[in-house]
């Protein structure tokens, strides 16, 4: 995933959570982008939209990383991708 990616997903998440000061920090979205950025956007992307939709409160990194891996699983399953190393 690139920064220009990564920052879409950091504005929809602070579009949804925008009462808590979730990666309010230069050097939190930093750490996030750190953790995250191996991920594909596609996966990232459709996790947060389905965390959003699922969830009253914002995730964390482990969570995210976790539903990405789901939503490429299911992708996998469908034989739409290559499985995720």
């Amino acid at each position: 995933m690139s920064k220009k990616e990564f920052v879409e997903i950091v504005s929809m998440l602070r579009g949804a959570y925008s009462r808590t000061e979730l990666l309010r920090s230069v050097a939190e979205a930093d750490v996030w982008y750190e953790c995250l950025r191996d991920l594909e956007f596609e996966w990232m992307k459709k996790a947060v939209i389905q965390w959003i939709q699922e969830n009253k409160f914002p995730p964390t990194i482990a969570e995210i990383r976790e539903l990405a891996k789901k939503v490429e699983q299911q992708a996998y399953e469908k034989g739409e991708v290559k499985r995720w190393q």
